[in-house]
């Protein structure tokens, strides 16, 4: 890519992005202000996540993917050089293997009852 298209990329990414996150924070400040003085029904109270209760399972599934990818990355610098091609397929296998691995341990855990949320 040219170095003169960089900024032309990269300024509108950083402002969209920051947009979004600003209206996500006003929307959700929002409905809590509606929720607090009793104007909302039960669909916006539903919206607002209220009650959100954290989901331990879920948690390890990302957990676990990320640090499946993670290791992908370490690899080469292990190794040496290793091509872009063969570190994309070392990213799919580590999180293919912490998907797998999620799965027994989620399978386990359903078994015993321990379900999650």
């Amino acid at each position: 890519m040219d170095g003169n298209m960089v900024p032309i990329i990269i300024v509108p990414v950083i402002f969209f992005s920051f947009v979004w996150v600003v209206r996500i924070i006003s929307d959700n400040s929002l409905r809590r202000k509606i929720i607090d003085k009793g104007l909302a029904g039960e669909n916006i109270k539903h919206l607002a996540n209220v009650g959100y209760t954290s989901q331990p399972l879920s948690s390890i599934k990302w957990g676990m993917a990320l640090v499946g990818i993670g290791l992908a990355f370490m690899i080469p610098e292990v190794f040496g050089r290793i091509q872009d091609e063969t570190m994309v397929g070392l990213m799919f296998i580590f999180a293919g293997l912490a998907f797998l691995v999620y799965y027994f341990i989620a399978k386990s855990r359903i078994e015993k009852g321990e379900e999650e949320g």
